[in-house]
């Protein structure tokens, strides 16, 4: 992937067929269609992530509380207790990330839900739909915006092929004018 952004046809597919799968999951209660991170849906990746990310935490903390023990207050000390700060924080994100966010795709509209603050967008008050290419790539994204706010589908979730398709069908061109070309790349993997 280019660094400036993906290229339009190409990185749309890319996304979908090397990070995550085409079609989404469906509710069979609602039948929304739930796209979810595919990274996470075995229970064996999701126990290496947490395992990983309690070692990211622990690791430097243990040092830090040694040297503290030690009675040393110096600026190694310091200096240590800055990466173990930002380590928590990213950690903390990325379990947010992760396991507390929620896009669903309805038949009036779409709705993120990230822990318990949720953002639902009826398909008549999208303002506009156009693509974010990020640096680095967690980063890209199709972003979705109103005047109540703004949802941005990751590249990383399952289900890709149908939120275009949805956004299709439900919100006229001019709307997604601006997503046409990532839009067309994940419907019509030809291009």
């Amino acid at each position: 992937m280019c660094f400036k952004g993906i290229a339009a046809e190409k990185g749309a597919r890319m996304a979908v067929w090397k990070i995550g799968k085409p079609k989404a999951r469906r509710d069979r209660l609602s039948g929304d269609l739930i796209l979810e991170y595919s990274a996470l849906n075995s229970a064996g990746k999701r126990v290496g992530i947490i395992v990983l990310i309690v070692l990211a935490i622990t690791l430097p903390l243990y040092f830090v509380i040694t040297e503290f023990l030690k009675g040393e207050r110096s600026l190694s000390l310091l200096l240590m207790v800055v990466p173990v700060t930002m380590a928590t924080v990213q950690a903390q994100r990325e379990i947010t990330r992760y396991f507390g966010s929620s896009y669903r795709i309805m038949r009036g509209g779409i709705k993120r839900q990230i822990w318990s603050k949720e953002l639902f967008i009826r398909w008549d008050e999208v303002d506009s739909v156009y693509f974010s290419a990020g640096f680095p790539r967690p980063g890209s994204c199709f972003t979705i915006t109103s005047s109540k706010g703004t949802i941005r589908v990751p590249l990383e979730l399952d289900g890709l092929q149908d939120f275009a398709k949805s956004v299709k069908d439900n919100l006229p061109f001019e709307k997604w004018r601006k997503a046409e070309k990532h839009i067309d790349g994940l419907l019509d993997p030809s291009v």
